[in-house]
């Protein structure tokens, strides 16, 4: 996974947002969004590994 795959993720959790039933998960998935985009910005293999797990949480 690189920069590019993070922040296409950041997005599809941010659609997914908009699309959620409850504004709890809403709040989750924004959550994660920014997570992800933040991650995006940062050049270190760690955080690409984070990224993963949230990623499938997302999903």
């Amino acid at each position: 996974m690189d920069q590019i795959e993070l922040r296409y993720q950041a997005v599809q959790c941010h659609v997914r947002a908009q699309r959620a039933a409850n504004d709890d998960d809403a709040r989750w998935l924004q959550d994660l969004a920014g997570k992800l985009a933040a991650m995006a910005d940062v050049e270190d293999g760690r955080h690409l590994f984070y990224a993963s797990n949230i990623i499938r949480d997302c999903a």
